[in-house]
Order: structure tokens, then C-alpha cells, then sequence
């Protein structure tokens, strides 16, 4: 997407990829729109609290920021923008720049996934396990609360797991991990 927009937000020039990206149509008179609102509302406050003052202070910003299609779809980008001080008789112009991060959000949100939780029962793997263990000792006498650790075994799980299949035996560990998770506070 390439857009230049003046500081209140409205559109002056916006690229057949910022249309495409965007989904909105090609013969759309841009006077009519504003780039504000097309971020999400989930980030209207980067826009107010970051953005703004940023492009004031500095003369730019970059960072992550999602965008609503004119299908109504949020998608992440990430842009940067830059602010172009008035010419001879202009007024200030915000040039933004973005690209669509989606695929790349996701392939990381995999990813995190895959290192923190176990794939059969979505429960932390051991080493946030040992770690959150590890904080809560360390916090403990500081904060005089006590800590807990319930240690679980299925009895004869393996006999089980042989006998009925490994399908089986992996609804078993989903279901007790099901069941310990909804037992879990929020700082479990």
C-alpha cells in the first residue's frame, strides 16, 4: 500500500495495491475517504497515543498496525509513515507505506504455539513449566502467598495405551488435560 493523506487523514493518492489490499474499488474518489478510518479500531489508540505525536515530534513512525478492508476483514500490516513539511503553497502531506504481514503473523503464531505448548493437549510444554515454577518459588517469600504443585499420573496408562490404541490413549490425555485447564486460575 502506498497512500499520501494529509494529517487530519484524507486521502490524496492511494496506489492500485493500496486498492487491491484494501478491496476497495478503483474509481473511488478518494475526497470521500478517510485513512484514519481505515484502521482497526483495536488501534485507534496507536494512531491518537503514537502515531500522531510521533509524525509531530520526529517527522515519522513505523511500527505494526492493522487495517480494515472495505469487506470488513483486519489485516496486519506493517507501515511506516512520514510526514513532508508544506512546499511552495502545499499543505503537510503523511506519505504510508505498508505491507500486508498476515502470512508472517501467523507462521509466528504457529511457531510460538510449537514452542510453548504441547500439540496434543495445548498444556505449556515442561520448560514453561519449570519456569513459572522457578518464579513463583522466587516470588514466594517476597509476597508471603504460598504455592502449590499437583503432580498427576495416570495409573496404568501405558497398559492402556497399548491395549486400546494410540488414538484413544490420546482423547484420554486430552480430556484430563481439558479438565486440569479449566481448574487453572489466571496466574496458574
Amino acid at each position: 500500500l502506498g497512500a499520501v493523506l494529509d494529517l487530519e487523514g484524507r486521502l490524496r493518492y492511494l496506489n492500485r495495491s493500496g486498492h487491491r489490499l484494501l478491496a476497495l474499488p478503483s474509481d473511488l474518489d478518494l475526497a470521500t475517504c478517510s485513512a484514519f478510518e481505515l484502521i482497526a479500531p483495536v488501534d485507534a489508540p496507536v494512531l491518537r497515543e503514537e502515531i500522531l505525536p510521533a509524525l509531530r515530534l520526529d517527522g515519522w513512525w513505523s511500527g505494526n498496525l492493522t487495517v480494515v478492508t472495505s469487506t470488513g476483514i483486519e489485516m496486519p500490516t506493517r507501515s511506516t509513515l512520514r510526514l513532508h513539511p508544506p512546499g511552495a503553497g502545499t499543505a503537510d502531506r503523511v506519505t504510508w507505506v505498508a505491507r500486508d504481514i498476515s502470512t508472517e503473523k501467523a507462521v509466528y503464531e504457529r511457531l510460538h504455539k510449537k514452542i510453548f505448548e504441547d500439540e496434543l493437549t495445548g498444556l505449556p510444554h515442561r520448560s514453561i513449566f519449570l519456569d513459572r515454577l522457578d518464579l513463583s518459588l522466587r516470588r514466594s517469600p517476597s509476597d508471603s502467598s504460598a504455592v502449590a504443585l499437583l503432580f498427576v499420573s495416570l495409573d496404568r496408562f501405558k497398559e492402556k495405551n497399548d491395549r486400546f490404541g494410540r488414538d484413544v490413549g490420546d482423547l484420554l490425555l486430552r480430556s484430563v488435560a481439558e479438565r486440569l485447564d479449566a481448574l487453572r486460575g489466571p496466574a496458574d
